[in-house]
């Protein structure tokens, strides 16, 4: 059963991320068109990120039932976040024409690293009081 709920909710949640990423980033786009970096996969992930802290969270002090904490957690957020697109897209940050790319990728990837596990940490501890 487990399984099927991670394959439904990870079907979904890569569906949310496509849609969330692409409307952040048309929106990014429309208003600040110089901004080199992908901000919609940095959104997803740090929501993402925060929703699984909640969640977990929960699970951890409170009775929610253990196939909502995989079925969300593990399918719906896990295929909503992204390691896999944030890691191309800060390949392909470095490798820009521009004599300061690998700083702006670095950047990039220091930044959402520790907007990411905040957000994480902040959602536990919102749902732990």
């Amino acid at each position: 059963m487990s399984v099927l709920l991670v394959a439904c909710g990870g079907a979904i949640g890569a569906a949310m991320r496509f849609m969330t990423d692409a409307r952040v980033t048309s929106f990014v786009a429309a208003r600040w068109p110089q901004v080199p970096v992908p901000v919609g996969t940095g959104v997803v992930n740090v929501v993402g990120s925060f929703l699984l802290g909640v969640l977990t969270g929960a699970g951890a002090h409170t009775d929610l039932p253990h196939a909502v904490v995989v079925g969300v957690g593990v399918g719906l957020l896990g295929g909503f976040t992204t390691f896999s697109t944030a890691s191309v897209d800060v390949v392909v940050l470095a490798n820009k024409d521009h004599p300061r790319a690998w700083i702006c990728a670095g950047g990039y990837a220091v930044g959402m690293l520790v907007l990411a596990l905040t957000a994480g940490v902040c959602g536990w501890m919102l749902a732990g009081s």
